[in-house]
C-alpha cells in the first residue's frame, strides 16, 4: 500500500489535465488529416502546472529574421533620390530630379554625357531639377550650375573637365573676359570675371553709384588709369550691370553740350 502511494506521487508530475489532453488530441487529428499537402503546424504542447492548476499551452517565439525583413534599406533622406539623366535623339538630354544628392546628380552627368568631375570640396545638399523639354550637354551644365549656386557651389569647366569649388573659391578660379556689349554675356550662374570700360562716365563715381544693386557674393573695383570697372560675380548678375552702364553712358552723352570756341 505503502509502494502504491509513492508510485502515484511519482507519476502524478507527469500526468497531463483533462482539458490538456482533449487539446493535443485535436491537434494532432488535425494535422493527420491534412497528410503531406501542407506541413503540420506546431503543436503546442501544454505544460503542467505543478500547483494542480490549468495548463498553458505555449507558442514558439516569432523568427528575428521576419522583422529584419520588413526594416528599411535606407534611413529616410540618405538615398541618391528619384529621377536620372537620360539621352535622347538629336544628342540631347533628359534631366530629372528629385530631392537627389548633389553627388549623386554629379555622377549621372559624368556617366550619360561624359564629362570629367572633378570636385575640390567636399559635396553636400540636395536638389530637385525637371527639364520638360530635352537639353544640349552645354545647357545641361547650365543648369547644374544653377541648383549648384543654392548650394554654395559653381563649376569652372575646362573643356570636358569641371571643377566643383566653392562660390568663394570660384571668385579667384573665374574666367576673365573684357567689354561692355551686354548680349556676350551669358544669362547664367557661371562665375566670371568681367572687366567694363566706363564709357564717358568716370569709373570710379559708377562703382558708388551701383554698389547696391550688386548681389551680396560680388567683388567690385575700379581702375582709375583706364577708367573701367572690374566686377567678379555671376555672369547674368553682371548682364545686368552692364546694361545698366550702357544706358548711364548714352545718357550722359545725350546731354553734353558741345560747345565751339573761335
Amino acid at each position: 500500500m505503502l509502494a502504491s502511494r509513492k508510485l502515484s506521487l511519482l507519476l502524478c508530475p507527469l500526468l497531463l489535465s483533462p482539458m490538456g489532453v482533449q487539446t493535443a488530441m485535436a491537434q494532432a487529428v488535425a494535422a493527420a488529416s491534412q497528410g503531406a499537402q501542407t506541413a503540420p503546424a506546431p503543436l503546442l504542447v501544454p505544460a503542467t502546472n505543478p500547483a494542480g492548476g490549468m495548463a498553458v499551452a505555449t507558442e514558439p517565439a516569432s523568427q528575428p529574421a521576419t522583422m529584419a525583413a520588413t526594416m528599411p534599406t535606407t534611413l529616410p533622406g540618405t538615398g541618391p533620390g528619384a529621377g536620372g539623366i537620360t539621352t535622347r535623339p538629336g544628342a540631347k538630354l533628359s534631366v530629372n530630379f528629385k530631392d537627389a544628392r548633389l553627388d549623386y546628380v554629379l555622377d549621372q552627368l559624368s556617366q550619360v554625357a561624359g564629362y570629367v568631375i572633378v570636385p575640390e570640396t567636399t559635396i553636400e545638399g540636395r536638389v530637385s531639377v525637371m527639364s520638360k523639354q530635352p537639353v544640349s550637354p552645354e545647357e545641361a551644365v547650365v543648369l547644374l550650375n544653377t541648383v549648384l549656386k543654392t548650394n554654395g557651389y559653381t563649376i569652372i569647366q575646362q573643356e570636358r573637365i569641371l571643377k566643383v569649388v566653392s562660390r568663394e573659391k570660384g571668385k579667384k578660379s573665374a574666367p576673365v573676359y573684357f567689354g561692355a556689349d551686354a548680349s556676350k554675356i551669358p544669362n547664367s550662374d557661371e562665375m566670371i570675371t568681367e572687366v567694363i570700360p566706363g564709357g564717358s562716365v568716370d569709373a570710379g563715381k559708377l562703382r558708388a553709384d551701383l554698389m547696391p544693386l550688386l548681389s551680396p557674393e560680388a567683388d567690385v573695383t575700379s581702375n582709375a588709369g583706364s577708367n573701367t570697372i572690374i566686377v567678379t560675380d555671376s555672369a547674368s548678375s553682371i548682364r545686368r550691370m552692364v546694361e545698366i552702364i550702357a544706358v548711364l553712358d548714352q545718357h550722359r552723352t545725350a546731354v553734353t553740350d558741345i560747345r565751339i570756341f573761335r
